[in-house]
């Protein structure tokens, strides 16, 4: 819909109680491309939904919302006024007061979603997300361009099963915000860097024990703050990740080759076959004879 003084669409769902099972509902999903020096919000929305500067709003569901050009400012019960760029996400949280609103200099393109459910509440109770810390630094973001078109195209067709596929969507834009935000702060600091010369040098030496103290020595970097970081950027300690690279290598063998399980254990610098055998099934569920076994039906 073309506005006075702006485009926007938006489209709100109903939502029955089989697709509130699904653990994640979209409850409203929408674009809209704010000219310079216009009214905002642009359109009418419903009253639960409505809100100007002055005022504010709560929600009772969350959103995510992103801005792929312009500026424009946040503010929240737990944040106070914050400058927003392109590229910048900002979650809402349910019963959070905030608002939020283009500059008159450049006006902005924002996509949202409106979301709710247990899966969610886990996320928030988990800590990936938090209404203290709303604000996700992004980036330009093809993926998530998509992906909001996607579920705009989805919501406009109402055709059956739209809503678990656009709620699976949600759950895809969620972690694209989430690790586009966490690399974009640890590359700030200059971990990236670090972090990708580690992980080749692990590569490197897949068929050799460790010592990430010596790692981090040569990367020259002191080793309890390699560990930290090494462990922000992977979800892993350096250990663990290298034993993660040793599976990976041994599960390629047991399926490629016919060399016994005690050969690949020794070639891959496990102390033992023993250790080497209890260490796959930990990490796979399977013992090497029975992943070969199964790789081989």
């Amino acid at each position: 819909m073309t506005t006075s003084n702006g485009e926007i669409f938006f489209k709100y769902l109903t939502i029955s109680e089989r697709d509130e099972e699904w653990g994640i509902v979209v409850t409203d999903a929408g674009f809209a491309k704010v000219p310079p020096s216009s009214d905002y919000p642009l359109g009418k929305h419903p009253d639960s939904h409505q809100f100007t500067w002055e005022k504010g709003r709560v929600l009772h569901e969350y959103q995510l919302v992103y801005i792929a050009h312009g500026k424009g400012e946040f503010e929240s019960e737990f944040v106070q006024n914050r400058p927003i760029s392109s590229g910048t996400a900002f979650l809402l949280f349910p019963n959070i007061w905030h608002r939020y609103r283009p500059i008159l200099d450049t006006g902005w393109n924002e996509f949202w979603i409106g979301f709710k459910g247990t899966y969610a509440e886990r996320l928030v109770q988990n800590g990936f997300f938090s209404e203290k810390e709303p604000l996700l630094e992004i980036g330009y973001s093809e993926p998530m361009l998509r992906i909001f078109n996607q579920v705009i195209e989805y919501a406009t067709s109402e055709s059956p099963g739209y809503q678990q596929i656009i709620s699976g969507a949600t759950a895809h834009l969620l972690g694209i915000a989430f690790a586009a935000n966490k690399q974009f702060a640890l590359r700030d600091e200059g971990v990236e860097a670090i972090v990708s010369k580690a992980r080749l040098k692990m590569l490197e030496s897949v068929d050799k024990p460790l010592d990430p103290e010596q790692l981090a020595n040569q990367l020259g970097v002191g080793y309890s703050w390699f560990r930290k970081m090494f462990k922000e950027y992977t979800g892993m300690a350096p250990g663990q990740y290298h034993i993660q690279l040793k599976i990976h290598k041994a599960r390629e063998m047991l399926s490629y080759s016919t060399l016994a399980v005690k050969e690949i254990a020794f070639r891959l610098g496990f102390e033992s076959d023993f250790y080497f055998a209890r260490i796959f099934k930990q990490k796979t569920g399977f013992s090497p004879n029975q992943f070969r076994k199964t790789m081989k039906k």
